[in-house]
């Protein structure tokens, strides 16, 4: 009975901090995910809502200790190490937590989420030698457990360049895609499906040593390939010719979905995600006010804006694909459909196997990842984009010589 009690009382401090976090009430959640960490100290969600708070607050010596408690719990539970990645750290508590990370890693050598938090804190200290040591037993530790073709024993000493790029576009299925692929027998993942080396100054600067110590050393005449899947390769400037740079020969991935859902998908995921306040029919007209007259709308990326244009422009395939294949040749580039993709995946996977030269494997099943849902576009905004997009979906069909049948 006593017992019983406990677990009620345990539930109602968290449901209540829960509320009182809505509400705004943060100093009245904070004492009240203390309650309920003082009734069960192995209460991991209210270390990571109290640390949270607690970085609101300012007390960011405390939220790391609740955040590195909760990895104490549960170090192979991803979201504490998100939670600490996520934060601004002041340097005692990047130390704090790098003391923390590493004590997990020699607790737990086998558990990969460590390891690629320590890349990370390690990377933010500008201490590049040592990330990227751990990066790269991260790397090589989550290919050994994911694949049954590659053990420790296969781990060789030089870095291993990628196969393959998957460079685009958002919200179009790169996740599946990329999911799919490394469920291959043939192909191993690297560390993050997102490095974002190439379109971010930040993550360049690093060195290419740090990009490939994201993916496992494979020894030489193993029929193994690996490869990242960064969207966002596709809409920025200098990553052709940045990634031409390491690696001309590379394959490149890239799926397309119909323009007026993908601008759809994005502005809603970035309502949820990144705040953005505006209405879609207000984002629609800007860009498109913002966009007519110009002979390559890419460029506008380059000019001063209020607001990134990120939803019509970033679907204006023809001019990005156009600044790709002008680097590297069409051969080396496969153009998928994400409406071929969805409607038959294991056909559309046998194709991308085809193209990186494996034989087929087809999956028990083809869990559509990170789907989204929201309502339906009223009929004269949908045409609004149909016919802003059309001209730009023929000049792509022609350049491709394939035709979407988008509509």
């Amino acid at each position: 009975m006593v017992l019983e009690n406990t677990k009620t009382e345990k539930i109602e401090h968290l449901a209540l901090g829960n509320q009182l976090k809505t509400e705004g009430k943060l100093k009245e959640a904070i004492a009240e995910y203390r309650q309920a960490i003082k009734i069960n100290p192995a209460l991991h969600k209210a270390y990571i809502d109290l640390a949270y708070l607690l970085r609101i607050e300012g007390n960011l010596e405390e939220a790391a200790t609740c955040y590195l408690k909760a990895i104490e719990l549960k170090p192979n539970h991803w979201q504490a190490y998100a939670r600490l990645r996520q934060g601004s750290w002041e340097a005692n508590q990047t130390e704090q937590i790098i003391s923390g990370l590493k004590q997990t890693v020699i607790n737990h050598p086998d558990i990969i989420w460590p390891y690629m938090c320590l890349g990370h804190f390690l990377t933010l200290q500008d201490n590049i030698d040592e990330a990227v040591k751990y990066l790269q037993e991260g790397s090589n530790k989550n290919a050994s457990v994911l694949n049954q073709n590659f053990s420790k024993n296969d781990i060789c000493k030089a870095k291993q360049n990628p196969d393959f790029l998957i460079i685009g576009t958002a919200k179009s299925g790169t996740t599946s895609l990329y999911q799919y692929m490394i469920q291959h027998p043939h192909i191993l993942p690297s560390l993050a499906k997102e490095i974002g080396f190439f379109d971010l100054a930040r993550m360049y600067s690093n060195g290419i040593d740090w990009y490939l110590s994201h993916f496992p050393q494979i020894p030489e005449g193993k029929n193994i390939l690996t490869g990242e899947a960064t969207p966002s390769y596709f809409n920025r400037s200098n990553v052709p010719e940045r990634v031409y740079k390491y690696f001309p020969q590379i394959k490149l991935i890239v799926i397309l979905r119909n323009p007026i859902e993908r601008t759809i998908s994005a502005y809603h995921h970035s309502v949820k995600d990144n705040g953005e306040l505006r209405s879609l029919a207000e984002v629609i007209d800007t860009e498109i006010e913002m966009i007519q007259g110009m002979s390559d709308p890419s460029e506008i990326m380059k000019t001063n804006f209020k607001f990134e244009p990120r939803y019509l422009v970033w679907s204006l395939y023809y001019y990005f694909l156009k600044k790709w294949m002008q680097v590297f040749p069409k051969e080396q580039f496969l153009i998928l459909n994400s409406n071929d993709f969805y409607g038959n995946p294991a056909g559309v996977m046998a194709q991308v196997f085809d193209f990186l030269e494996l034989p087929n494997h087809e999956l028990p099943d083809y869990h559509v990842y990170t789907k989204g849902s929201y309502t339906k576009i009223d009929n004269k905004l949908h045409n609004k984009l149909s016919n802003f997009f059309n001209p730009h979906n023929q000049k792509l069909e022609d350049y491709l010589g394939i035709k979407m049948n988008w509509s």
